[in-house]
């Protein structure tokens, strides 16, 4: 299903039957048509986006000063009635720190792309020893 983009909208609905639905949410706002790529990623591995939301920022600076308590209070406001997890993307967003509490606020797992990055990495050396504070992710 492909979306209704409206450039003054900031949310995206994604919705199909019998999807494992999931919140996509990117630091970078400027064209909605950058986002291709990773959305043909996730259709093509069959994980449908139920939600696409981006704050309306133009650089990877001014991404990473984004208040990761206002980044908190974002998130936290998302429905996710609909959705398995919230996934956030962008590597500059400072999202990392506020993984944990984000998880127990809303009862949801919350993946971002520095922390799968990192547990992939730890995964492929097999590193053992136990992590801390950044999600869910880690205690699989």
């Amino acid at each position: 299903m492909s979306p209704n983009f409206d450039p003054n909208q900031n949310h995206y609905f994604f919705y199909k039957k019998n999807s494992i639905p999931l919140v996509f949410i990117h630091g970078v706002g400027l064209d909605h048509q950058m986002w291709n790529y990773q959305l043909d990623y996730f259709r093509n591995e069959n994980i449908e986006l139920s939600e696409l939301s981006y704050f309306d920022l133009a650089s990877d600076l001014d991404i990473g000063r984004v208040d990761p308590n206002h980044l908190f209070d974002v998130l936290k406001k998302i429905d996710l009635s609909n959705s398995d997890a919230l996934f956030v993307s962008c590597t500059s967003l400072p999202v990392l720190s506020i993984i944990k509490e984000l998880e127990n606020k809303i009862n949801k797992v919350v993946l971002s792309s520095n922390q799968t990055l990192i547990w992939d990495t730890l995964k492929q050396i097999n590193y053992k020893k136990e992590i801390v504070g950044y999600g869910e992710l880690f205690n699989n």
